[in-house]
């Protein structure tokens, strides 16, 4: 049994009985590459006008899983010390509601509602920090995607997100799903340039662990072991 993270290799052994002995840990692969060399392309004329830093990004579903209340929520505290914008990319059935809660809590004006994007990471790539809400990962491709470009990440921590974030070197994973501890986690990477600076470098080393030929290598080595 291969699992995308230990979080989920943990979980099939207590929730489904699945034996440890069994399972096999192979992260999903990143074509780190293609991300680094699709980040450089230019932000639309409209966008640009729009990118007033500090500038957060967060990119997925506009769905329930993503739990996109918490980062307004956050912004809302956030905006208090920090005048932080959000671009949010992605679409989903959530979208009008998320819109209107925006609205009702007063940060309608600085979240940027981009939709689906076929390039991300050239928004990732200029983003000050790259932000992820979700109640539960099984594994996080974004936050990759977004290290790959270069960029510091704060993400809510769950099995997955625990397997990709280096709590303190590139990014920071708030333990408690709060809107006050996400907009702190998010306070002290946008305010500190030097640690925002040392996070984004430590964000490329991560993420080059995660790059298809690194991975390839771990599906060979599990798949000589179960046929062997």
């Amino acid at each position: 049994v291969i699992t995308s993270s230990r979080g989920v290799a943990d979980d099939l052994t207590a929730a489904f009985g699945v034996d440890p002995s069994r399972v096999r840990v192979a992260a999903n692969p990143v074509d780190v590459g293609a991300v680094t060399a699709a980040s450089a392309e230019a932000l639309s004329p409209e966008d640009e006008a729009r990118w007033i830093r500090p500038v957060i990004v967060a990119a997925g579903r506009l769905a329930e899983a993503k739990n996109y209340p918490l980062l307004i929520d956050a912004l809302v505290r956030l905006r208090t010390t920090i005048p932080a914008r959000v671009f949010v990319l992605g679409q989903g059935d959530r979208g009008e509601a998320l819109q209107r809660l925006a609205q009702e809590r007063g940060v309608g004006d600085v979240i940027v509602w981009r939709g689906f994007q076929a390039n991300p990471w050239k928004f990732m790539a200029r983003a000050d920090v790259f932000a992820l809400t979700s109640r539960y990962e099984g594994f996080g491709n974004v936050l990759i995607e977004a290290m790959a470009c270069g960029v510091p990440v704060v993400a809510t921590s769950s099995p997955g997100t625990r397997d990709i974030v280096r709590h303190g070197v590139d990014g920071l994973l708030v333990a408690d799903h709060t809107p006050a501890l996400m907009a702190a986690a998010l306070a002290r990477v946008i305010a500190d340039a030097p640690t925002r600076a040392r996070m984004a470098m430590a964000a490329r080393e991560t993420a080059a662990g995660f790059a298809l030929p690194v991975v390839t290598g771990v599906y060979d080595a599990v798949l000589r072991e179960a046929l062997a």
